[in-house]
């Protein structure tokens, strides 16, 4: 039977993310409780627009530019013995700025630092093969502009991540060539971030013209650990712009994983992008 995907897509969604869901052992969406208990789910509803404006202004006023990281009860002589074990456990491996800051954001853990720029370090080699992938695909996927370095900044100083999702369609490129140009892009900007009072990002997420077909919950995964493990802290405000209906069987699959993390998400409407940005700053896509 041929299924009409265009009138449709309310019920096929959360029924594939429900498959997937099951298959990872997170939440799922229930098309029941979709229809029955829309508020419980669908982050971008009708709201009055005052209570819009106060949402986004609460955001811009709560950000920071610099990372937060959590309390450690280390005392200074505890923390400097840390990043001194170490430096000598990776040796050469890893920076001295590297380890000061996965030792922060793991309140000065030693064995939990170690483990997670452990993995930092087993993806850059990862990403460094050259047999993982050929560079011409990757630079073809990057011209595509799907995500890429926005070269102003936003109102608090923030280097600026785009993502146009109706831009990326599953299967079009390889897996590892998305991995790759997403990697090129989260370079771009952090090594931007040379400078004690800016460190973290902001990532505008354009959801207009979002479909089915763009709907890879294998790359929504990965994003997780771009942002947790391979830049931990970094990100200091998440942007879903214009999120149409189809949007909310993802959301709800990848919301579960990202625990408090999701705080740092903020759903707008593509006039509200600007509010963000200093007059002349504004990324044409929203000017």
């Amino acid at each position: 039977m041929t299924i009409n995907t265009k009138n449709n897509t309310a019920w096929i969604l959360p029924h594939a993310f429900a498959r997937i869901a099951i298959h990872h052992s997170i939440p799922s969406t229930n098309s029941r409780i979709v229809n029955s208990h829309p508020h419980l789910i669908f982050p971008y509803r009708r709201v009055h627009p005052a209570c819009t404006a106060l949402r986004m202004a609460t955001s811009l006023s709560s950000d920071s530019a610099k990372a937060v990281f959590p309390i450690s009860t280390k005392t200074p002589e505890e923390k400097k013995q840390a990043e001194d074990a170490l430096a000598a456990y990776f040796g050469k491996s890893a920076s001295r700025d590297q380890i000061v800051w996965y030792l922060k954001d793991r309140k000065y853990d030693e064995d939990e630092a170690i483990e997670k720029l452990q993995k930092r370090l087993d993806w850059e080699r990862d990403m460094a093969d050259p047999n993982l992938i050929d560079q011409a695909t990757v630079d073809a996927e990057l011209l595509v502009k799907k995500s890429f370095f926005y070269p102003k900044r936003d109102k608090l100083g923030r280097e600026v991540v785009m993502v146009r999702a109706c831009k990326h369609v599953i299967g079009e490129f390889p897996h590892d060539s998305s991995r790759k140009a997403i990697k090129k892009v989260m370079d771009d900007a952090v090594n931007k971030l040379t400078e004690p009072d800016r460190q973290t990002l902001l990532c505008v997420v354009d959801l207009r013209g979002f479909s089915v077909r763009n709907a890879d919950f294998k790359l929504a995964l990965f994003l997780i650990d771009v942002f947790f493990v391979y830049y931990p802290r970094r990100l200091g405000r998440l942007l879903f712009v214009d999120a149409p209906i189809v949007f909310i069987p993802t959301w709800n699959a990848v919301k579960p994983l990202i625990g408090k993390y999701a705080e740092l998400v903020t759903f707008v409407k593509a006039s509200q992008v600007k509010d963000y940005f200093n007059p002349g700053d504004v990324p044409p896509d929203f000017a």
